[in-house]
């Protein structure tokens, strides 16, 4: 998730079907939608890694309900996903293309799933 914070700053993103390279407006639009909660989700992560790897038993029994509460927030990401999802879907021309994206998606959902 760390990572995912200093790589959306150098992703481009589509506005009204241009696509916007221009570091200054990419981190401006990061600013604006993602980076608040992906910032409170890996935030939550660090501080539960460094609790985690202390020796206060009392911390961590207290902040295991918001450690809890935390990691469902990351369910907040599949917004972003299918939001990708859609604009992949609506730049494909092709019905096999599309097909075969589908299937690759679903797939990569199903091992996904499997793993958690």
């Amino acid at each position: 998730w760390s990572g995912d914070i200093v790589l959306t700053f150098f992703t481009g993103f589509y506005q009204k079907g241009t696509l916007i390279m221009l570091p200054g407006r990419i981190a401006w639009n990061y600013f604006r939608t993602w980076l608040f909660l992906d910032s409170l989700i890996t935030g939550s992560d660090w501080i539960m890694s460094i609790m985690s790897s202390t020796n206060n038993f009392v911390g961590i029994l207290k902040s295991i309900r918001f450690a809890r509460f935390m990691r469902s927030l990351r369910l907040l990401r599949l917004h972003k996903i299918s939001k990708i999802w859609q604009e992949i879907q609506d730049n494909i021309n092709s019905e096999s293309v599309s097909i075969s994206v589908e299937l690759i998606f679903l797939t990569t959902g199903l091992i996904l799933l499997s793993h958690l």
